[in-house]
This record gives C-alpha cells, sequence and structure tokens, in this order.
C-alpha cells in the first residue's frame, strides 16, 4: 500500500539517490546504500531519518524480517 509525504521538504542528492535504490531494493542495508551511493554508514543513518521524520520512508514489518517502503511523491 502507497503512502504519502507528511509535507514536501526539500530532499538532497545522497537522499534521492537513498530513495531511488530503496525503490527497486526494498530489503537493502545500510551497509548495501553505503557501498552503492559511496557516503558513510553514519550518513546514510542520518539521511535515513530525515526522509521517516518527512514521511517519504518508512520501514515495514519486524526486526530481520523488515523493508523500506518509499512515499509516492
Amino acid at each position: 500500500m502507497a503512502f504519502a509525504p507528511n509535507n514536501f521538504q526539500k530532499v538532497n542528492a545522497n537522499q534521492q539517490k537513498i530513495l531511488a535504490y530503496l525503490k527497486s531494493n526494498p530489503y537493502a542495508t545500510m551497509e548495501e546504500l553505503s557501498e552503492t551511493i559511496g557516503i558513510a554508514k553514519k550518513n546514510i543513518f542520518n539521511n535515513m531519518k530525515k526522509l521517516q521524520e518527512n514521511g517519504l520512508l518508512r520501514c515495514v514489518g519486524a526486526d530481520k524480517n523488515d523493508w523500506w517502503e518509499v512515499a509516492e511523491q
């Protein structure tokens, strides 16, 4: 089920790359994102936190079986 963002916030280049990657790879780990995008895991974590706070990204499922859902924009 798709969901919509809470409010439109400016999304930086790294956040755009994270959202694009997670749309096609919803089970991706932060380590995988870090290697693919080329930034530190800490920066992946911080960007994903901002995306979640803005309603653009959410985690679905339990700890070991979770996946990422990207909001329809």
